[in-house]
């Protein structure tokens, strides 16, 4: 499924743009088939990195959601809105490249094994900034200093992510719910805890698999998104 991720993003833009059906499957056969030519599942591949690894994580949590924050601020001119996306952006470069050399983390064997399937993304991002050549398995992930401040930006951008959106009931509505929309809320989240109490593998995958879905579900907005910076940055230039 992560695959797909690099045609998926560009099926975004052609399904909101192009409204021929058949220049619409055309595009579409084309963009499948380039992306088996590219996507060679190595993350030597800069193109596998950007759209595989990177766009349903940090990418998807942390870049989609301060375009998010720049477009909300233009839109309403709010000035406000642009601090707080210095505050954010400025909170993610301290956290990102401040490292205290006295840090001596202690991260439990259960711990470093739980968090095994998600570490290719401190990985990649440990390699790509230059500080070294980690590899899946290595320890220094979780006791290296410049690791340890990936982990930090990466935790950061995911809780902001939750919590911004969490924090727009005026858009999301979470204060306007249908009974039997929460009920189903209440019985995902319960079916949810089962499968971890039984098998943490089973309930980590199932939940992975709910949040792919809906990084894929938000590829039409992040898309309308950056289009709405553009034109709302026009405006500002010919005003």
């Amino acid at each position: 499924m992560e695959a797909s991720f690099s045609p998926g993003f560009v099926y975004a833009l052609i399904i909101l743009f192009v409204e021929r059906l058949s220049v619409k499957i055309v595009l579409v056969a084309v963009v499948f088939v380039l992306s088996l030519v590219l996507n060679m599942n190595d993350y030597s591949n800069f193109t596998f990195l950007v759209f595989v690894i990177w766009l349903p994580t940090i990418v998807h949590v942390f870049i989609f959601t301060g375009a998010f924050i720049f477009y909300g601020a233009l839109k309403s001119r709010s000035a406000s809105g642009l601090i707080s996306l210095l505050v954010f952006a400025g909170c993610a470069v301290w956290l990102l490249f401040y490292a205290p050399h006295q840090i001596k983390p202690y991260v439990s064997g259960y711990a470093q094994k739980s968090y095994e399937d998600f570490s290719v993304l401190n990985i990649t991002l440990y390699n790509i900034f230059g500080y070294g050549d980690l590899q899946t398995g290595d320890t220094a992930l979780y006791t290296n200093t410049h690791a340890v401040s990936i982990m930090r930006f990466i935790a950061f951008a995911y809780t902001y992510h939750y919590l911004n959106w969490f924090s727009k009931t005026t858009v999301i509505k979470w204060n306007r719910i249908s009974k039997p929309r929460m009920a189903i809320i209440v019985s995902l989240w319960i079916v949810s805890v089962v499968l971890y109490a039984v098998s943490f593998k089973t309930g980590f995958f199932a939940l992975f698999l709910l949040s792919l879905l809906h990084v894929f579900f938000e590829f039409p907005l992040n898309h309308h998104t950056f289009i709405g910076i553009g034109r709302e940055l026009k405006a500002i230039i010919r005003k």
